[in-house]
């Protein structure tokens, strides 16, 4: 089983990434559109208490299987909620391009 301080570090991380590139569109892109930003925003400190969270949990860590499993739905759930964000910014730059 993964220690649970380094799985926080690790989504600590991974959000912080993803603010940063919202930060950086919104400031060093004119057109980007900020409540589109705000949301995604929003989405990211949702994802990031949500995972948090699912990081303190622990089911059942006498059954060495089911810690596996569960820790490895919890990275496949992150990394579905991370390139769901990632498409979402990515739709915004397409729009604008298109619009351009």
């Amino acid at each position: 089983m993964a220690n649970v301080r380094l799985i926080k570090k690790d989504v600590n991380r991974i959000t912080a990434e993803l603010f940063t590139e919202i930060l950086f569109r919104s400031v060093y892109i004119p057109s980007t559109d900020t409540t589109k930003m705000q949301e995604l925003t929003d989405r990211i400190f949702d994802m990031h208490d949500t995972f948090i969270t699912r990081a303190r949990i622990k089911k059942d860590t006498k059954d060495k299987k089911k810690v596996k499993a569960y820790y490895k739905e919890f990275w496949q759930d992150l990394e579905k909620e991370v390139i769901s964000i990632g498409d979402e910014m990515d739709k915004d730059d397409v729009k604008q391009k298109v619009t351009k």
